[in-house]
């Protein structure tokens, strides 16, 4: 069976350490793995993508859907989970849009596994980077909040979990409205007057 998820929800990577920018190989001082063929050639293909993408004319987040590599990302979130961690244990300074990015290549991500990375997420010291992180993983892409998030948010593990991430170092102001707004119900309300268009359709295999 098929399912689609909305605009996705499904995030980034725990960021512990930091350093590298996102085809550099690894500096002294920074884990091995940084500089590996796999976490190069990841780090690369994010570079690419978003590269390509600000060239075009297009909608970036309507190419990304579109394009081999994303979509092979996407159909393997818990393989691409391990890759952006590593991406995001490397590279300290990255932007924005390689942070939303990043999400969005997780959507199909099973919701448990989903709401563990939130909760590591939540751990990590404050920084840039880790605000970017955090946000993206509450309001991925250019919602103002996660779909399956808000669809669920009367679910106790979906509450307990949005009360750590609204308590964490990186949880910015506007972020903790995001959340008051999922767990009093005004988001699902909002959603169900204007229903959202699917970002990606997840295949049965999608979390794997």
């Amino acid at each position: 069976m098929r399912t689609t998820v909305g605009f996705p929800i499904l995030v980034i990577a725990s960021l512990v350490a930091c350093a590298v920018s996102a085809n550099e190989p690894a500096k002294a001082g920074l884990p091995a793995e940084c500089g590996s063929p796999t976490a190069l050639v990841f780090a690369e293909g994010i570079k690419s993508l978003l590269s390509r993408s600000e060239e075009s004319r297009q909608d970036s987040r309507e190419l990304w859907s579109k394009d081999a590599s994303f979509r092979k990302w996407a159909a393997s979130p818990k393989s691409t989970l391990f890759e952006i961690e590593r991406y995001l244990r490397c590279g300290p300074k990255a932007s924005p849009s390689q942070m939303e990015l990043a999400t969005l290549t997780l959507q199909c991500l099973d919701f448990d596994a989903y709401l563990d990375y939130l909760k590591r997420l939540s751990r990590v010291a404050k920084s840039d980077a880790g605000e970017w992180a955090l946000y993206y993983a509450v309001a991925p892409g250019f919602l103002r909040w996660s779909t399956r998030l808000a669809s669920n948010y009367t679910a106790a593990n979906v509450k307990s979990t949005l009360k750590v991430v609204e308590n964490a170092p990186n949880a910015t102001p506007a972020l903790q409205r995001m959340i008051i707004e999922i767990l009093d119900g005004s988001t699902k309300k909002a959603i169900g007057k204007n229903p959202v268009k699917p970002f990606l359709t997840c295949g049965a295999g999608a979390s794997k």
